[in-house]
């Protein structure tokens, strides 16, 4: 028996927390979900007394990229491992995947001179070290183009070099990668805001229930998943 690890994919502001939310709403009790496991904590147990990596890093990338990259890595595996051990035959969505941390956040870091060769070279070392334990089975990705994303942007994201421009180079690796990935992907197009045209929400689940079937008609241990037109799947928006 082996789990089915689907990842969810896309620039920042894609979508890919409400779409995760949603997800949630619809598959509770049948798929386990990781949110935001990008969002790394300096210490577990006292999370707002503290000033974690991914604020550091916003502050000064320069000087934190490679501790964030490589917290980033640690600490998606330590998750999905630990979740892993006890759910060895489930379907797993996780929010943001090592193998973009690697083709997209990481490459674009080393490219643009926010880690040097030195520390690329042992985050891969690592990266190769660790990604034998995590077998991932596909991919959602949200698809926006970078303009959309950045109108998306709050204040959360207090990071100078989050501009149009970085945004369209962290779209150009996305597209880039999945060019020549080998792995199965899903491509949703994000750039319509869900919360006031509803109807597309319909159309993504439709496409899921469909990606997701994939992996069920390929393992027949795995639970079968079903489209519904009766069930209400725009109310995550609400709660």
């Amino acid at each position: 028996m082996s789990p089915i690890l689907i990842a969810v994919d896309g620039n920042y502001c894609s979508g890919k927390s409400l779409l995760i939310k949603i997800l949630k709403n619809t598959f509770e009790n049948e798929i386990i979900f990781l949110e935001d496991t990008d969002y790394i904590n300096d210490d577990d147990d006292n999370y707002d007394s503290i000033e974690n990596t991914l604020k550091k890093y916003y502050e000064n990338p320069k000087k934190y990229a490679f501790s964030y990259l490589m917290l980033c890595l640690i600490n998606k595996i330590n998750r999905l491992n630990k979740i892993l051990k006890f759910n060895s035959n489930s379907f797993i969505i996780f929010e943001k995947s090592i193998l973009a941390d690697k083709m997209v956040c990481g490459k674009l870091m080393y490219d643009t001179n926010l880690i040097d060769e030195i520390d690329y070279k042992i985050y891969l070392k690592y990266y190769n070290e660790f990604i034998n334990s995590i077998k991932i089975s596909g991919i959602i990705y949200l698809d926006s183009i970078p303009s959309v994303c950045f109108d998306r942007l709050d204040s959360k994201y207090d990071i100078k070099e989050l501009n149009i421009t970085y945004l369209r180079k962290y779209s150009k690796y996305y597209e880039e990668w999945l060019k020549t990935t080998p792995y199965i992907f899903l491509k949703l197009d994000s750039n319509i805001n869900i919360r006031y045209k509803k109807y597309v929400i319909r159309s993504w689940m439709r496409d899921i229930f469909n990606f997701l079937s994939i992996f069920s008609r390929n393992n027949h241990e795995k639970k079968m998943f079903k489209y519904s037109e009766n069930y209400p799947y725009e109310i995550a928006l609400e709660l």
